[in-house]
């Protein structure tokens, strides 16, 4: 096949666009699904604290040697696994969507 030069200086703009829509498309879908709502914890009963929107992954709180929290609040449309220890280990409940436990957490894992 012959290609004069003006077809040959098109075929490397047409792959880059070909190639620039194909990454477009896919960062579209690619981000990480969050658990849409707030997790909430408090370890006095007198301070809260937020968790925005969680992405799946494991979350340590509080130490091993630290109080764990007294209550732990699931207002996520997703289930959430409490640890008693940090690093998403030892036993621990899962608190279903919109549900508060009263388990000693020092970490949670976000499945979503």
């Amino acid at each position: 096949m012959n290609l004069d030069r003006s077809a040959m200086k098109r075929i490397p703009l047409a792959a880059a666009t070909v190639a620039a829509s194909a990454a477009l498309a896919l960062s579209a879908v690619a981000p990480a699904s969050a658990a849409p709502g707030q997790l909430r914890w408090t370890f006095n009963h007198a301070e809260w604290h937020n968790h925005d929107n969680p992405t799946p992954g494991c979350y340590t709180i509080a130490a091993g040697d630290a109080a764990p929290t007294i209550v732990f609040e699931n207002q996520t449309v997703d289930a959430v696994a409490l640890h008693f220890g940090p690093d998403c280990a030892g036993p621990g409940p899962i608190v279903d969507p919109f549900e508060a436990v009263g388990f000693p957490t020092r970490s949670y894992r976000v499945f979503s």
